[in-house]
């Protein structure tokens, strides 16, 4: 057979070897990806364009609290409460027309616990299929922070609104706030 090919035995194991070289190869990219995926703290979902997920990484399995064979053929609307996932499917929709790329919609753990999300999405290829790729990070942290923010500033204001001293903040050699009092003071209406 090697003699009807016009190859010798040495070329046909050079051959080999170098498809076996290249598949190695392939198999360690392909574990790099994997790492470098689970190794971030957003969630990673690749998606048809009907919301299958064919990939998700270690940390949206973990958070949801399923396992990554479970969230493997999944529709990615399932994971979004059900008063959200009309908003959601649009959502898809429009990042499939390219007119949306991010979204606050929050996802529901396996117990149906709410993660309320920031998710970022782009068009690109997997597998030379055409996906959705969406980056979520928990914005839980974020919000509660934004809440107690919000929370000091109407604290600061309403004991500066009432203070019997004039108050004026200074910033960068700019007058940022003056309360009421230091109005009355300098004689400013």
């Amino acid at each position: 057979i090697l003699k009807s090919l016009g190859k010798s035995e040495a070329e046909l194991l050079g051959t080999l070897k170098s498809l076996e070289d290249a598949g190695e190869s392939q198999r360690r990219a392909v574990n790099n990806l994997r790492m470098m995926a689970d190794s971030v703290e957003d969630f990673l979902f690749v998606m048809d364009s009907k919301g299958k997920i064919l990939f998700a990484n270690a940390t949206a399995a973990n958070r949801l609290e399923y396992s990554e064979e479970e969230l493997l053929g999944m529709n990615i609307l399932e994971l979004h409460p059900p008063n959200r996932r009309d908003e959601a499917a649009a959502v898809l929709a429009e990042t499939i027309a390219g007119k949306t790329r991010s979204h606050e919609i929050p996802l529901l753990t396996k117990d149906r616990t709410l993660i309320p999300m920031e998710t970022r999405m782009a068009l690109g290829r997997w597998d030379n299929k055409n996906v959705i790729i969406a980056s979520g990070r928990d914005s839980t942290e974020r919000k509660l922070a934004e809440r107690r923010l919000e929370e000091s500033e109407r604290r600061f204001r309403l004991i500066a609104e009432e203070a019997s001293v004039g108050m004026c903040i200074l910033q960068d050699d700019l007058v940022r706030y003056v309360n009421p009092r230091i109005k009355e003071i300098l004689g400013y209406s």
